[in-house]
């Protein structure tokens, strides 16, 4: 009986070395785990912080660019008010010349017309039987602008 407690006793002694040795094995393994989970999460870290600079990058490239448009946005107001302005200036600007340049015209036609009916009144041989001497006479006794 002896012999086959001393059996026993190396069986489990056997036992206990063989779990021991799996044992170490898979701590060492677990060992390496842990420490590429390390790595990982001081790279994780690194990209964190890298995320937040470019966050806060980006948050004040925002503000910036909503200044920007802000200042941009009263210069395209301030633009239409202008366009606005120099588009009544012109409309007035029209006006004005075209009612001059009207006067102009009816003063040349009264002028022609008197010019005409003179020379024809005078015996100018050229134009001595005008036939529109009643039409001169006409135009001359018209108002001043000739728009009558």
């Amino acid at each position: 009986m002896t012999s086959i407690i001393e059996a026993c006793a190396v069986a489990l002694t056997l036992s206990v070395i063989t779990f021991i040795v799996f044992g170490v094995r898979a701590l060492r393994q677990v060992g390496r785990t842990l420490e590429k989970a390390d790595r990982t999460l001081v790279a994780v870290e690194g990209l964190v912080a890298n995320a937040t600079l470019v966050s806060n990058e980006v948050r004040t490239l925002l503000v910036s660019l909503d200044a920007a448009v802000a200042r941009v946005d009263g210069i395209t107001q301030g633009v239409g008010q202008v366009s606005h302005r120099v588009v009544g200036l012109s409309n007035v600007l029209l006006d004005k010349t075209e009612a001059f340049t009207a006067g102009a015209v009816g003063l040349y036609r009264r002028v022609a017309a008197a010019a005409t009916s003179l020379r024809s009144r005078w015996g100018d041989p050229a134009t001595a039987a005008h036939p529109d001497a009643e039409l001169t006479y006409a135009l001359l006794s018209k108002g001043d602008n000739g728009n009558d």
